[in-house]
């Protein structure tokens, strides 16, 4: 009786546990169904978190890109309007400097001068427009290129500078009118790392791509035939008055106001580098806005480029302002040394007058180099003084007497007193103490 009694609670309670665990069952499902619900919601709040995030990322992105349009848009414009008016005057301004390249190498800088001006009429007359400020020497050339020239011996006047390109840019072999061999002794420094000479044998020898021939001559006016004129670009580099005075006055600021001359050409040699690398971020960012797939605000590269483009452009406009105001010091420091009787124009009275002196008698040769040494000793012995006039005075004062006894060591007794007489009339002359008139009725007698 006491197991049929067990054995009834046994079944009671296993009915219990049944009921009990279908209760489990049914809390364990409701249980899933909200975890399940749950795990979705996070899901969808981190998503809408990292959506919010990539939104914000967006924003900021374009708030980055429209601020830096924004400046672009600005230089953009401006060059857009300097473009359209640089192509109307292109075809003027390229065969003026076509010409230039052309036709100008066998004159002087006064003749050129002169061929640019009816050039410019003719333009006119012909309503082809051009530049009015054109200055073709910035058109043809870069400042880092001209600053090399000049350390590889070439003299910084504007002629010398104007058959530095006339040698580089004319697409004829360049013929240099050379008697100071000037042109030569730049042109073998600027070659000195290739092979000038040319061995011509018994039998024909290819010429390969990039084979340049250079060919000089010291004649001061040589004739030659149309058919050497059509090979060739002739190109006078016979030093001038005019020319010698520009690259003695050169040398004088160089001498002189040496660390401001430096800072010039380094600054240039900068801005011209900086120009060119904004020139390259330039057309990186307009390669990107064009070439991008999809949205802007996702290409990363691009606001690097951007970024890059805004900063390079600010440090460039910083730089060109310093230039422009060390510019005008170094344009002040050479005024201080030109106006009046200055030295640059003294030697190049001095040089001249040596030269005239081979009419007298052929014996009488003075090479332009040792003029130069002459000249800039007489810089570096003469009497120093802070007052720039004073210190002028001073250097005049000792290169005339300085080149006076060179050039009189060298000369028959006979024709010491006609170089001292010339040399006093030609300074008077240039002081307006003397007027041309008189000086050709001394000599001429009428």
């Amino acid at each position: 009786a006491n197991l049929v009694v067990q054995e009834n609670r046994h079944v009671l309670a296993m009915q219990d546990l049944q009921k009990a665990q279908a209760e489990l069952d049914d809390k364990q499902a409701e249980l899933d169904v909200v975890q399940a619900e749950y795990e979705q919601a996070m899901t969808e709040k981190q998503t809408l978190l990292e959506d919010a995030e990539r939104c914000r990322h967006k924003m900021q992105t374009a708030s980055t890109l429209i601020s830096g349009l924004a400046g672009e848009k600005e230089r953009w414009t401006e060059q857009s309007k300097e473009f359209a008016a640089q192509t109307k005057r292109l075809v003027g301004d390229v065969l003026l400097a076509t010409a230039f390249l052309s036709y100008s190498g066998p004159f002087n800088q006064e003749f050129r001068d002169l061929l640019l001006n009816d050039w410019k009429k003719e333009m006119k007359a012909h309503k082809i427009p051009f530049g009015n400020d054109l200055n073709l020497n910035e058109m043809l050339i870069d400042a880092p290129t001209i600053s090399e020239w000049n350390l590889q011996g070439l003299p910084n006047d504007d002629l010398s500078i104007q058959n530095g390109i006339i040698v580089t840019k004319a697409s004829r072999y360049p013929l240099l009118i050379d008697p100071q061999t000037q042109g030569k002794i730049w042109i073998k420094n600027k070659e000195s790392q290739n092979e000038l000479q040319v061995k011509v044998g018994d039998k024909e020898v290819d010429v390969m791509d990039g084979f340049k021939l250079y060919i000089t001559t010291k004649l001061p006016n040589p004739a030659y035939t149309p058919e050497i004129s059509a090979r060739t670009s002739i190109i006078d580099f016979t030093v001038t008055m005019k020319g010698l005075e520009d690259q003695l006055l050169g040398r004088v600021i160089l001498m002189e106001k040496q660390e401001l001359e430096k800072e010039r050409t380094l600054l240039m040699e900068d801005v011209t580098a900086n120009k060119r690398r904004m020139k390259e971020l330039e057309d990186n960012l307009l390669y990107c806005l064009t070439s991008t797939q999809g949205s802007l605000v996702e290409d990363e590269g691009l606001i690097v480029v951007l970024s890059n483009t805004k900063k390079t452009a600010e440090e460039v406009t910083q730089k060109l302002e310093i230039s422009v105001e060390t510019e005008i010091q170094i344009n002040s420091a050479r005024e201080e040394y030109r106006p009046g009787e200055s030295v640059a124009t003294r030697g190049s009275i001095l040089y001249f007058l040596i030269t005239e002196m081979r009419l007298v008698n052929e014996m009488y040769q003075t090479s332009l180099r040792q003029f130069l040494g002459l000249f800039d000793l007489s810089l570096a012995r003469s009497v120093k003084s802070p007052i720039t006039s004073k210190r002028i005075a001073n250097i005049i004062e000792h290169m005339t007497y300085e080149v006076f006894k060179y050039a009189a060591r060298g000369l028959y007794e006979e024709h010491k007193f006609l170089f001292t007489l010339l040399l006093t009339l030609k300074i008077d002359i240039q002081r307006n103490r003397v007027k041309h008139e008189e000086f050709l009725t001394l000599i001429k007698g009428q």
